[in-house]
This record gives structure tokens, sequence and C-alpha cells, in this order.
């Protein structure tokens, strides 16, 4: 290498090691001129207090700063940090300018004029100090400064802060200072008065619908807007620092809500259960950080902070899936918290240090909340339309189904009123034929009874054993009955009614031709049988009663029929006060004939009993 370039190369190697060590800390200095109205952006100097004891001013002087810009960001920390810079009046006017920190959540902020090396004035700001002792009695950090002529002054900024320590100071001039706070006192007016009416309007519906859904928004919308004027510093006239420090549990009382509100509108406990209870986990860590805050405001702050992010995304997460399944909702909703997560992402970030401060990031909340704030009312609007699209969907569903199922049940109506109808001929048909059938042969059955009964007459009038007369007139009484009998069926048959009482008087009746008439019979009837059981009384009374009036008695007597139902058992007792019964087969014929028909035709039971006379009790049927 010539010698020429190795000289060369030495020198520059010098020049950067000068560079290097050359300390970064050259006083920067801001010239106030007449044209200018406001200073945004120089460079200021900035030293961090790290020693446990906390440095003096004389002693901060005499330690090493380095320039960073006016807008700052260190993150969460409880150190002090100094910033310095230097001030020179360039005009030849006296200059008054307002000296203000954008942020108010600072915890102590104090000012000191250093000039010719004299400190010649501290000041105190921060939250640590109410409003109404400050010299400048607005929110945010903001001291008043005056420069002579030609003047030049050492400003010192000692800051602490139990927030993330982020920031940019400003200088103004009067006019500009006040101009500003007016222009935001209009915003916030107008931002505030939106939320709060959109709120009210909500509120309203919920009363009008009574659905949590809407309580769950209402409440969650006037919470972050406690939060947003505590955090902008608008409550600090009113409230003191313990109360600003207290209203900071907003935070997670606002996510509490907010999660509550987003399973109602996704629908997680019906659709995605897994995720719900996931939910319900951040909910229990939502809590934990409420009573965090509530013991040590600094680290449960910073604690909050980083569990925001976390349930932010996954509610992200939730809304895409709910979006791939169909969830037309989630589609506003998904718009809603990306807009709404990338803003507090934001602001974590910046409270942590990690980006650069600028006044769009720190007001981020406050802009993306505005639009989320919007985007949820408008999304509820769209859940009431979609029930009521629903409802309207689901009548005319069912007036379709109604229609379609009167069809089919006019159509079955009429199929089965014709194969009615058809039935209905062919079951007529039927019965006329039966009918037919039945009176002839009831009328053949009736002849034949009629042929016996005078073949019976015409043998009694040519005996003239009065034993054999007595036999056939029994027969002849028996048989008479039992042809009376088939009449009042038939009859019965044909759809005339008769009763038991009448059918039974008949068969006494007949019985009493013989001479009879001096036996009184009693009835005590109630229940009228049907026509099998009637025709089985009607034999069983024949039967009975042909014995009861000749054999029981001589002159007189009487005879008690009763006939009941006990649940579904006939009950029929025949009971006189003759003489009883003579123990002769030709006596017995007729009990022999009954218990005969009841044993092996009715399957009941019959006793007899005789005292002072008989009484004979049948029962058939069966107990239900």
């Amino acid at each position: 290498m010539p010698r020429k370039h190795i000289i060369y190369f030495f020198i520059s190697l010098c020049l950067i090691i000068i560079t290097i060590s050359t300390p970064l800390s050259a006083n920067p200095h801001i010239q106030l001129q007449d044209d200018i109205d406001s200073y945004m952006d120089f460079k200021i100097e900035y030293f961090e207090d790290t020693s446990r004891t906390k440095l003096t001013i004389d002693e901060i002087r005499k330690k090493n700063f380095q320039t960073i810009s006016n807008a700052f960001k260190f993150g969460y920390s409880t150190n002090n940090f100094w910033f310095r810079m230097t001030v020179l009046n360039e005009s030849k006017n006296v200059k008054k300018i307002f000296l203000e920190l954008t942020e108010a959540i600072h915890k102590n902020v104090d000012l000191y004029i250093i000039t010719s090396g004299t400190t010649l004035r501290h000041e105190r700001n921060g939250l640590s100090i109410p409003i109404k002792e400050r010299n400048v009695k607005v929110s945010n950090p903001t001291f008043s400064l005056q420069f002579e002529a030609g003047e030049k002054k050492e400003l010192y900024i000692k800051l602490s802060s139990s927030n993330g320590v982020f920031g940019a100071i400003h200088l103004k001039t009067p006019q500009k200072f006040h101009d500003t706070n007016h222009f935001k006192e209009k915003l916030y007016i107008f931002y505030f008065g939106a939320i709060i009416t959109i709120g009210l309007y909500n509120l309203f519906i919920f009363f009008f619908l009574r659905e949590k859904i809407y309580l769950d928004y209402v409440s969650y919308v006037f919470v972050f807007v406690i939060w947003s004027a505590n955090y902008k510093g608008l409550l600090l006239p009113y409230t003191t620092m313990e109360t600003y420090h207290i209203l900071q549990i907003t935070i997670p009382l606002f996510f509490i809500l907010y999660i509550r509100f987003s399973q109602a509108v996704l629908e997680t406990k019906k659709y995605f259960l897994k995720s719900n209870k996931t939910l319900n986990i951040f909910l229990g860590i939502l809590i934990f950080s409420l009573i965090w805050m509530l013991i040590d405001i600094h680290s449960g702050l910073y604690f909050m902070n980083i569990v925001a992010t976390p349930i932010l995304t996954f509610l992200l997460f939730i809304a895409i899936w709910a979006i791939y399944k169909g969830h037309s909702i989630a589609k506003i909703y998904l718009l809603a918290i990306s807009i709404y997560l990338m803003s507090l992402i934001t602001l974590g970030l910046l409270a942590l240090g990690v980006i650069p401060y600028n006044i769009l990031f720190s007001n981020a909340p406050i802009i993306g909340s505005f639009f989320e704030i919007i985007l949820l009312s408008l999304l509820l609007a769209y859940r009431i339309n979609l029930l009521r699209q629903d409802k309207l969907d689901t009548q005319e569903r069912l007036l379709k189904q109604e229609a379609t199922e009167s069809m089919r049940l006019s159509k079955m109506v009429n199929d089965k009123t014709t194969e009615l109808s058809t039935l209905n001929g062919q079951l007529g048909v039927e019965l006329e034929g039966k009918r037919t059938l039945y009176q002839e042969l009831n009328h053949r059955v009736k002849n034949n009874l009629l042929m016996i009964l005078a073949l019976i007459k015409l043998q009694i009038s040519r005996t003239s054993n009065q034993e054999t007369k007595n036999e056939l007139l029994i027969t002849k009484n028996r048989i008479h009955s039992i042809s009376n009998l088939y009449e009042h069926l038939h009859l019965h048959e044909s759809g005339e009614s008769i009763d038991t009482l009448s059918h039974f008087r008949n068969i006494i009746e007949n019985i009493r031709q013989d001479n009879y008439e001096h036996i009184e019979v009693n009835y005590n009837i109630t229940y009228d049988l049907n026509r099998d059981d009637l025709l089985y009384a009607g034999l069983i009374l024949n039967e009975l009663a042909t014995n009861a009036f000749k054999y029981a008695f001589s002159d007189s007597g009487t005879i008690n029929i009763s006939l009941h139902k006990d649940i579904n058992k006939i009950l029929m007792t025949i009971e006189d006060n003759g003489s009883g019964f003579e123990p002769k087969e030709r006596h017995s014929l007729g009990l022999t004939i009954v218990k005969t028909l009841v044993d092996d035709q009715l399957f009941g039971e019959m006793h007899i009993k005789t005292d002072l006379g008989t009484k004979i009790t049948i029962t058939w049927g069966k107990n239900e």
C-alpha cells in the first residue's frame, strides 16, 4: 500500500474515533422567532436517573445527557427521567411561551429554569398537583415562560410516571396554546356526545326489547367513556389523583364487558363451546387483574397491558372462525374488533416503549373506539333486522307448511270420505242382508215355537191326567216365555227401545196367566242389560219364577226380583216367602236348567238359601 494512502487511512480512523468519543450531549438550542407560533419538532437531551437516592438538580447538571427527539417513549419505569434544552429568544420583543407536555398521565413533572448557571425558578406539576394549585390550570402539565429580547434560558424537566413513560414536549405562543385547547374541547364534545348518544339509543332499545346483549353493550360504552375521559385528563379538574388512579380499573372492566358482549353477539355458548370456555378463563384473568390493580395500580396496569393483546387476538380468531361457519353478523364484528385491536395494540406497544411516540399513536384507542362503537351499534341494528327477517322467513315457511299440510289433510279427508262412503255402502248391504236373514230366522224360530205351543195345547186338551197336564202347562209357559223373549229381542234389534224392567214384566205376566194373580211381584231394577245378557236373564227369570209361582206358594205370597251391576259383575236375585222347594227331582227341573246355564254359558255363580222362603242369587260377568 502506498505511504500516502496509509496516512489518509490513519487520519480517517482518528476522525471516526474522535466522532465516536465526542458525547452526543451537545446542548440543543431552540431559537424563538416572531413569525413562529409553535415548536413541535426539535432535539432535547435526556438522562435516566437509576439511583436509589434520586439525584438533585445540581447533581443532574453534572451528568452526561443523550440527545433525542422531543417525542419520547421509555416504557414502564419507576425511575426519574430528566430532559434538558436551551431556549434563546432571537426576536427583539418579549416572548411569552407555554411549555406543554402532550400527555396528562405523568405523576410528577418538575421544571427548573436556569440562567447564567443560577436556578431562577422551580415549578411543580403533574398528577400529584391538583389543577387548582397549578399556575396554568389545564389537564396536561403546562408551564408559562417569559423571555426578554435576546434572553437565553436553560430548562431542566424532571418526569416520573406510574404509567408508561411517553409523550412529547411542545412550545407554543399563548394564542396558539389557547386555540389548540379550544379546538380539542370542541373535538372532545363531539366525540363524547356522539358516543353517549349511541349508548343512550341502545339503552332505549334494551328497555324495549329486554335483551341482555344491549345492556352489556351500553355498559361497555359508558365504562369506555369514563376511561378515555380519565386517560386524556378531562376528569382531573373534578377529581383527585387518588380518584384518577382508581378509575384505571375501568380498563379491565370494559374488557370484561366487551368479552361478555362478544360471547352474546357471536353466540359462542351455542356454536363455539370450547372457545366460550376459553373466554370464561380470560374473564377470570381480567377479574384477577382488576383486584391486582386495586392493590397495586402500577404493576396491575402493567399486567393488564400484557394480557389485553392476547385477549383481543383470540376474539379476532373467533370472529374469523364464525365467518367461516357462516355467521353473518361476525363480518361486522370482525371489522370492528380489527380496528379496536389495532388501536389498543398501538397504545400498548407505545406504553411498553416499543414504537415511537406521536399524537396519532397516543390517541389511537380514542380514534379506533369511535369507529368500533359505531360499527357495533350498526351490528346490533343489523342483528335486529336479521331477527326480523328470520321471523318473517319462519312465518312464511310455516304458512307454506300449513298450506301444504292443509292440502294433504284435505286430500286425506277426501280419500277417507270416499273410502268410508264405499265401506258404508258395503256395510249397509251386509247389514241389510243380515237383518233380512235375522228376520227370516227369527220368523222361523217364532213359527216353530208357536207350532210347539199349539201342539202342547192340543195335548193338554186331550189328556185327562192332572199331573201330566201340570207338566205340560209348565212346558207351555216356558215355550211361551221364550217366544216372547225372541219377540222382544227382535224388536230391540230392529231399533225399537226396550228396557230390562218391561222385559221382566212381560215374562212374569205370561206366567201369571196360569191363575197366579194372587201372588205379588216386586221389582228392584237398577241396570239395563245388553242384548246377550237380556236373553240369559230372561231364561233364568222364566225358570226360577215358574218354580216360585207353582211350587213355593199355595194361596198367597210375594216374589222380589232385583237386578244390579257392581263394577262389571251382574247380580240377579229372586226371593220368595213361600214354603220352599221340595226335594223332588220334578220340582228342581227349573233349577237344574238354570244351574247348567250359569255354569256352562255364563261362567258365573249360583247360590240358594232356604229359610222361611227361598233366595236364589246369581252373578256373572268379570271384574274390571
